[in-house]
């Protein structure tokens, strides 16, 4: 199968399986992450409806401070900006103190939080809440209550319509250990 390149626009080969391949060689790839330019990169999330689709504003701004952490634009803080709490390092030697985006259109607009603080602003959805949760509470507490009554998993996720995998996580602990 002939194609052309992108970049280059000259002809290529490519077998069938490569036929949506748009670069001749590995070194006309973009070479700017999900952006397809450095100028698209730069108004991501603005102008580039393809950039923006592949690669949430979210998980962008998070990558934007990497980034500049590395190339020493931002330099993370020993301390809480909140409490002041000095949290020490993880074991690979990395500071504990997490970056916090007010707005993520703005990435670099960073406020530097212990965990304790950074949970406290924005609250990690667990349990019903959760966007892929497939139990309520009480349908959780009924599950251990039958499952101490030595129910089967396979016989209770009969009951609530999912697999044994799910009833035997709740029961194992793996999911939904918040609740007691």
């Amino acid at each position: 199968m002939l194609l052309k390149c992108g970049h280059c626009k000259k002809e290529f080969v490519a077998s069938s399986r490569q036929e949506k391949r748009t670069r001749c060689s590995k070194k006309h790839r973009p070479r700017f992450g999900y952006g397809c330019s450095p100028v698209c990169v730069a108004n991501i999330g603005v102008k580039h409806r393809k950039c923006k689709q592949r690669l949430p504003i979210k998980k962008l701004a998070g990558s934007r401070v990497h980034n500049a952490l590395e190339k020493g634009k931002l330099i993370r803080p020993v301390a809480c900006e909140n409490c002041g709490v000095v949290p020490g390092k993880n074991i690979f030697g990395r500071s504990l103190i997490e970056g916090h985006h007010e707005d993520h259109n703005k990435a670099l607009e960073v406020r530097w939080l212990c965990r304790q603080c950074h949970q406290n602003i924005t609250p990690v959805c667990w349990g019903e809440r959760h966007k892929m949760s497939r139990f309520k509470e009480k349908d959780v507490r009924r599950i251990r209550r039958l499952l101490s009554l030595d129910f089967g998993v396979n016989e209770l996720g009969e009951m609530y319509s999912v697999t044994h995998k799910a009833i035997s996580d709740i029961r194992d602990g793996k999911t939904w250990r918040r609740l007691k």
